[in-house]
């Protein structure tokens, strides 16, 4: 083998065993996947942004609805299939609040809808 080769492989061995870092936000954190400390920072962060979430919707600064696509048209980037689907679960969506009233649906998707949403997809993934 030639020294280049010798090199290259002992650089890739190097890459293999780093592990991933992560930066969030403008105070620029540093997390390590396996650092115990990074993990609890990264859950304090999440709460925070969970807790201010409720907080705006409460206060009435951000509708249920924020990060939703409620648009009748069809995105650029959708399938029709998407679009029918997108659609009905507008639907759904709009029906629960009109039906619960905005106070009831403040205290069932604290969160707003998007977040239910997201919550409802990782609870069927990890089924």
């Amino acid at each position: 083998m030639s020294k280049e080769k010798k090199k290259i492989e002992k650089l890739v061995k190097k890459m293999d065993n780093t592990d991933t870092l992560i930066t969030f936000g403008e105070e620029a954190l540093t997390f390590r996947k396996d650092d115990k400390r990074s993990v609890e920072t990264l859950a304090k962060i999440k709460e925070d942004q969970k807790n201010q979430r409720i907080k705006d919707i409460k206060e009435g600064e951000v509708s249920l609805f924020y990060g939703l696509n409620m648009s009748n048209e069809r995105a650029e980037d959708e399938t029709y299939q998407q679009y029918k689907d997108r659609l009905k679960t507008n639907k759904g969506l709009q029906k629960i609040y009109n039906t619960l009233g905005r106070e009831e649906t403040i205290k069932r998707y604290p969160e707003g809808f998007a977040q239910a949403l997201l919550q409802a997809m990782e609870e069927l993934d990890n089924k």
